[in-house]
């Protein structure tokens, strides 16, 4: 069951999201408050930006490696209200962090807690949509057991 949170405007059935308040730094890993390291760990992290290709690999997953948490940090805000990222694998480019969860028009942070085993080793990607956005950038940071 995915399970998604984010810090911008209130949560709503249609997404599935929830709001986070608070991230911190920790060793110059990000995790949220109420996390441990025994839950999960940083494995990746990948700027992007409106420009980039619309594909980016993140993380080679191994068989049986269970992707715990996906965070999504907006840190400039997309100008077009279509630009859309997900992350994900081929067979499914929304399994990890569906495009319709997030919104990327202002600053934000938003956190998916996929809890997804590979049944083979995959290649992680964060897919881009830009639509007609001028500008925009973000961080994802991918954490595993």
């Amino acid at each position: 069951m995915n399970n998604h949170h984010h810090a911008c405007g209130p949560a709503t059935a249609q997404n599935q999201v929830e709001m986070i308040h608070q991230l911190k730094q920790i060793d110059g890993t990000l995790q949220s408050f109420g996390a441990t390291q025994s839950e999960s760990v940083l494995k990746a992290k990948l700027e992007f930006a409106f420009s980039d290709v619309h594909e980016r690999q993140i993380y080679p997953a191994r068989l049986g490696q269970l992707i715990t948490r996906v965070v999504l940090i907006v840190t400039a805000a997309f100008d077009d209200l279509d630009a859309r990222v997900s992350v994900g694998d081929e067979g499914d480019r929304h399994r990890l962090l569906p495009a319709g969860s997030t919104d990327l028009t202002e600053p934000c942070t938003f956190s998916a807690h996929p809890n997804y085993a590979y049944s083979a080793d995959t290649s992680i990607s964060l897919f881009i949509s830009p639509a007609n956005s001028t500008q925009g950038r973000g961080i994802i940071y991918l954490y595993c057991d």
